[in-house]
């Protein structure tokens, strides 16, 4: 783990906590005057120029914490990823290639950005972990979109499955043309909903089995799953700041790894073979 010039950063388990107590310990007083010196310079400045604009006073000393909460927010991901790297035997990359992802998920937006990426394995299954951001919109009404990103790369070919966790509001923008929707058992099609290509149900229906779709109810509801040929892709809608929470998706990824990836390699010449008759209708 990278050190800062001043302090060692120390271990991070959560991010958000540590980002303020990094500040306050790097930091201190250096930080704090300036926007309290800020804030009182914009009022006296207002006052004396005419009339006291509220938005005009707090937005410099609001700016200056903004600019040193993300300078060091970035300094402790950082260290968090690298620390969760160390412990699970993976590799600190840094960033990624967004062109180099297949999943929809980075067809939408602009300014995309892969961020901390970290790699390794499980049973020889490669492994990528990082935070993945874009943006929609203009001026004011431009919003930032943060996930946390799972990549596993699979040992064979996979129907191309779109699962979507209704807790995240998803409304199936990331369906494919040709994926409908496939209704598997009743109570996960209460939390989750699948689209997959034409043709390709029964596939679907052997790699998730009952005992599958019981467990990704208990313990993957805020999760988006998403396969493209061999590649499978679990998302969730927030940057993951916290150990237990990431340990948590690396535990999801090698369940999928264990319990779906021998199916999808027994199945992989039906299912080639199918795309291969699909493409060419």
């Amino acid at each position: 783990m990278q050190e800062d010039k001043s302090n060692a950063i120390g271990l991070v388990d959560d991010i958000d906590q540590s980002t303020w107590k990094y500040i306050n310990q790097n930091w201190g007083r250096k930080f704090w005057w300036p926007a309290v010196l800020l804030f009182v310079g914009s009022i006296v400045g207002m006052f004396y120029f005419g009339g006291i604009n509220i938005e005009g006073l707090i937005a410099i000393p609001i700016l200056w914490i903004l600019i040193g909460l993300g300078i060091a927010r970035g300094k402790i991901e950082e260290a968090f990823m690298r620390q969760f790297a160390m412990a699970n035997n993976f590799e600190y990359i840094g960033a990624s290639d967004v062109s180099d992802m297949t999943a929809a998920l980075f067809d939408t937006g602009d300014d995309k950005t892969i961020k901390h990426t970290i790699t390794g394995s499980y049973h020889d299954y490669p492994i990528a972990l990082f935070y993945y951001q874009y943006t929609t919109g203009q001026g004011k009404q431009k919003t930032t979109h943060s996930y946390t990103v799972a990549k596993i790369t699979l040992q064979g070919t996979a129907p191309d499955i779109l699962m979507e966790s209704r807790q995240n509001f998803t409304t199936s923008g990331r369906k494919r043309s040709n994926q409908k929707e496939l209704l598997l058992e009743s109570n996960f099609r209460t939390q989750f909903n699948t689209y997959v290509p034409e043709d390709f149900g029964i596939e679907t229906f052997e790699i998730f089995t009952p005992d599958v779709l019981a467990k990704l109810i208990d313990t993957a509801r805020g999760f988006d799953f998403e396969f493209i040929e061999s590649e499978l892709f679990v998302y969730t809608p927030h940057t993951i700041a916290k150990r237990l929470e990431l340990t948590a998706m690396l535990d999801l990824a090698h369940y999928l790894i264990t319990t779906i990836g021998p199916r999808i390699t027994r199945l992989t010449d039906d299912i080639q073979t199918m795309k291969t008759l699909y493409n060419e209708k």
